[in-house]
C-alpha cells in the first residue's frame, strides 16, 4: 500500500484495505442475518435479526470512519475562534453500534441461562463478547453521567482545546511546540514521508499530533472523527500558533 498525497483530499493518512476489509465482513454480517431470520426457523430469528442489525450498523460506522476527507470552508467565531467537530453523525452511529454490542451480549447471556452454554455455537467468541462488554461499563456510567465527549478542536487566541472521548485538554499557545501529521502504521512506510512516522513510545493511531512543551505527554487529534482533513488542522493549528 503507497502513500498518497493530493491537494483534493490532503495526504491520505491510513490505506484503504482495512476500510474495504471491515465493509466487505460486515455486508456478509448483514446479509447472512437478513437471510436466516428469512428462511430460519422461529428460534432462530431474533439472534439472526440481531446479527444483521450489527452488521449494518457497523458497515454505517464503517464508512463514516473511513471515508476519504476533502478540505471543507470553516466558520470562525465572532473572535476569531475556530471549533471543529466531529460530526454528530460519528457520535450517533458509535452510541448505535455500542447499543447493539450490549443486545448481542445480552441475547448470548439469555441463550445460556434458559438453554446451557451448549446451545451457543462459538461458547468461546461468545464470552470474548461479553468479557468486553463487561470491561466497557464504565463508559457506559460515564456515557449516562455526561462524561463522555464528542471529539472537538478548539483554536482560540489564547489557546487550544482539544476534547476527545474520555480526554480534555487544554494549552496556552506558549505551551505548544507545534503540530505534525502521524500516518497508520498499516501503510508499513511505503513512500510515507520520515516526519508522518509514529514514534515507538509516542501516541497511537494516525491523524494530528499535537507536541506539547514541558513534561506533558504529546496527544493525538484522531483523523478517524473528523471530517476536516487532519492536514487542515495541523494548518489551523500552526496559524493560531504563529
Amino acid at each position: 500500500m503507497t502513500f498518497e498525497n493530493s491537494a483534493a483530499t490532503a495526504p491520505r493518512l491510513a490505506p484503504r484495505w482495512p476500510g474495504v476489509f471491515l465493509s466487505a465482513v460486515l455486508s456478509l454480517m448483514l446479509v447472512a442475518g437478513v437471510v436466516v431470520a428469512a428462511v430460519g426457523g422461529h428460534s432462530e430469528q431474533a439472534p439472526a435479526l440481531v446479527f444483521g442489525a450489527v452488521g449494518a450498523v457497523g458497515l454505517v460506522l464503517c464508512v463514516v470512519l473511513f471515508w476519504p476527507r476533502r478540505r471543507r470552508e470553516l466558520v470562525r467565531d465572532v473572535d476569531g475562534s475556530l471549533t471543529i467537530a466531529a460530526p454528530w453523525a460519528v457520535v450517533v452511529v458509535m452510541i448505535a453500534a455500542w447499543a447493539m454490542a450490549g443486545v448481542v451480549g445480552a441475547s448470548l447471556v439469555f441463550t445460556v441461562v434458559t438453554d446451557g452454554i451448549d446451545a451457543l455455537e462459538s461458547p468461546g467468541a461468545a464470552l470474548v463478547l461479553v468479557g468486553a462488554l463487561l470491561a466497557s461499563l464504565p463508559d457506559a456510567v460515564r456515557l449516562a453521567t455526561g462524561r463522555l465527549h464528542r471529539w472537538r478542536v478548539t483554536l482560540a487566541p489564547s489557546g487550544l482545546r482539544y476534547r476527545g472521548y474520555r480526554t480534555d485538554i487544554e494549552l496556552p499557545w506558549v505551551k505548544v511546540r507545534g503540530s505534525r501529521l502521524q500516518a497508520s502504521r498499516l501503510f508499513r512506510w511505503t513512500g510515507v514521508p520520515e516526519s508522518m512516522r509514529p514514534g515507538e513510545s509516542g501516541p497511537k493511531g494516525y491523524g494530528v499530533v499535537v507536541d506539547r512543551k514541558g513534561s506533558g505527554p504529546d496527544f493525538l487529534v484522531p483523523q478517524a472523527f473528523f471530517r476536516v482533513p487532519a492536514a487542515q488542522i495541523s494548518e489551523e493549528i500552526e496559524r493560531f500558533r504563529s
